[in-house]
């Protein structure tokens, strides 16, 4: 009986071993839940900034010459109008814990692009930028948050960061051809896609992990 017992701690242990950042990541995000409900928004945000914090230092572990180690994923939300508040709220309350629990590595960066769009289309374009960045940091294998981001920065006429993006998106071997893509295409022409125009395939990526 005692092997037993100890043979189940012992899976036990490596699967909550295995899954750490995956249950982290859904503490945190049900904690932001619990927060919407307060109608605390910012609290909200803090707790998934909190959880992009902890994820991101593995990523930080993969690729340590690209990702900055004192990057702060924190976004502030001042005077936050109603509407991008009901947003964040509605999206933040629909969240599958279950999925994020089951998810490669409790990888949040579509939930954090999803508070980037959501900001631009409702009255907070100004934090887009951070969240789209915190994608890219949290998965830059990803061509989409990077270039998101570059869209980003065409959309509101800054080409010297939209080219920034691009580079560092050239960097990585797998996204590299489609920003290229995009270089080629959007930005010599200088016309930018709407913002959040990769969701769909986005979201169709991270059903498929």
């Amino acid at each position: 009986m005692l092997i037993i017992f100890v043979l189940f701690v012992s899976e036990f242990l490596y699967i909550v071993n295995s899954h750490k950042i995956n249950i982290i990541s859904a503490y945190y995000l049900h904690q932001a839940q619990g927060a919407v409900k307060r109608n605390n928004t910012q609290q909200a945000i803090d707790s998934i900034s909190r959880a992009a914090q902890i994820q991101m230092k593995s990523t930080v572990n993969k690729y340590p010459d690209y990702i900055p180690q004192n990057y702060n994923t924190s976004i502030i939300i001042p005077d936050t109008p109603r509407e991008l508040a009901d947003s964040y709220s509605l999206y933040i309350k629909s969240i599958n814990l279950f999925k994020i629990l089951q998810s490669y590595g409790g990888d949040i960066a579509p939930v954090i692009y999803t508070l980037g769009v959501l900001s631009y289309k409702n009255g907070g374009p100004q934090l887009t930028p951070g969240f789209f960045q915190t994608a890219v940091y949290l998965n830059p294998d990803l061509s989409h948050f990077n270039i998101e981001l570059a869209n980003y920065f065409l959309t509101i006429g800054d080409e010297k960061a939209c080219l920034l993006a691009l580079d560092y998106c050239s960097k990585f071997k797998l996204p590299s051809t489609h920003c290229g893509q995009y270089l080629d295409n959007n930005y010599h022409w200088k016309v930018p896609d709407e913002i959040g125009f990769l969701a769909n395939p986005i979201e169709e990526h991270y059903q498929g992990n």
